[in-house]
């Protein structure tokens, strides 16, 4: 990590290894919201402090996490009104865009 100006600077190799974790908290949220019925534990808390994450995060990446973010909040309000299938379609199109993300990287 550098600092060029006033703007911190990520090494592709910092960002590929960060998305790579990305994707691991992303599947997570998946088995959260899965066990919640059993553990009684909320995952909003989780997902809540993924999207404080990804909004910082996304200045090192010049923008490219927004749509991230976008379906991650509807991930974050939703959760409990949406089928749990149509949760699982956002976090695999968030999945998707992270592999994206990581092949243009690569």
């Amino acid at each position: 990590m550098d600092i060029e100006g006033n703007k911190l600077i990520l090494s592709k190799e910092g960002k590929l290894k960060y998305l790579e974790k990305l994707i691991g908290k992303m599947i997570k949220i998946l088995y959260l919201i899965e066990e919640e019925k059993v553990t009684g534990n909320s995952p909003k808390d989780f997902i809540y402090g993924q999207l404080i994450e990804l909004n910082s995060a996304n200045q090192l990446f010049d923008n490219e996490l927004i749509e991230i973010i976008i379906k991650l909040n509807i991930v974050y309000n939703d959760y409990k009104k949406e089928d749990f299938k149509n949760i699982k379609k956002q976090i695999f199109e968030i999945k998707n865009k992270i592999i994206y993300l990581s092949s243009m990287l690569k």
